[in-house]
């Protein structure tokens, strides 16, 4: 009885430890996987992560330390040159936003976070809730500010965008090859700043903004509908509130099975789930509506719709 009890005591620390041990990482080098740290929730279509050069299918390298910016989505373990990499967001230093080198020592994450420092001590962090998301903003002192190109893709993707600037709010779509380039997709998007910032027009589809504050939060949100559903899902939450509901969605479904084995192979169990859960991509509205293929919006009885 005493080895039953110590062996389903083993079994049960096992299980626990490999929830907080899951390597977000793991797959993220070479064509070993074609997976990135991004944070991320079940089955979104917001995935926050850094583009990288040289990167992958991802927009991401993990041996690479030349950033070039954080964009809002990817598919995560595809071929044909990956797809995703819309909105490219760049926090800078100085008087114009330049590529920083990252600090690998100072790069970690988990499911629904992710979090990296930089050579020019710039740090950021990144949480998602479903379709939406927080960034948190770090500068040093002395000039900082963030550029964003919304024509930003991956595998030069882009097809087309539109935005319009209210205050410290930024809305509006954008259209991107699909993976394989067999088709392209349509993303509406809002964000908004909690601090008040003046966003400027800098060129064709990039906005720059300089400001004082040394901590700045982003919130985020997408709508495969509208832009009017992306706006409402905007909240004015903390990044603490976020990243822990975050974690809670996360921890429901990989709680869902439990792993009989050793420690190591537990985590690459749950590190190998996780990247599972994280498609089909949930487009559907939380009162069902979705546009379909021809444009149409369409409202479903009785399940989400996924692709």
């Amino acid at each position: 009885m005493k080895i039953i009890v110590a062996l389903i005591g083993l079994l049960i620390t096992s299980y626990i430890s490999a929830q907080k041990d899951i390597n977000v990482f793991l797959g993220t080098s070479g064509d070993h996987g074609q997976l990135s740290p991004a944070a991320s929730y079940p089955f979104s279509m917001l995935s926050i992560g850094p583009l990288t050069y040289p990167s992958t299918h991802t927009g991401y390298e993990y041996r690479a330390k030349d950033f070039l910016g954080f964009t809002h989505n990817r598919m995560e373990g595809v071929g044909c040159m990956g797809s995703g990499g819309a909105i490219l967001i760049t926090p800078f230093t100085g008087s114009d936003a330049t590529s920083c080198r990252l600090d690998k020592k100072k790069e970690n994450g988990e499911p629904g976070y992710y979090h990296v420092q930089f050579t020019n001590d710039i740090d950021c962090s990144f949480a998602v809730d479903n379709k939406k998301g927080v960034e948190r903003y770090i500068f040093p002192k002395g000039k900082k500010g963030l550029g964003i190109d919304f024509s930003s893709a991956l595998m030069n993707g882009f097809v087309s965008e539109a935005h319009e600037i209210f205050g410290n709010e930024i809305s509006g779509w954008l259209e991107a090859g699909t993976t394989c380039r067999h088709g392209k997709y349509k993303l509406y998007y809002a964000l908004r700043a909690n601090k008040n910032i003046e966003w400027k027009e800098n060129g064709d589809h990039v906005v720059v903004t300089q400001f004082p504050h040394d901590t700045v939060l982003l919130h985020i949100a997408f709508s495969s509908v509208s832009v009017e559903y992306a706006r409402a899902s905007l909240s004015n939450r903390d990044f603490a509130d976020v990243q822990s509901t975050s974690k809670a969605g996360w921890q429901k479904l990989l709680n869902a099975i439990e792993v009989e084995g050793n420690l190591k192979e537990a985590n690459l169990f749950y590190s190998l789930l996780y990247r599972v859960l994280q498609s089909p991509y949930e487009i559907s509205e939380s009162n069902g509506g979705y546009r379909a293929i021809d444009g149409s919006v369409s409202s479903p009885y009785f399940w989400p719709t996924q692709h």
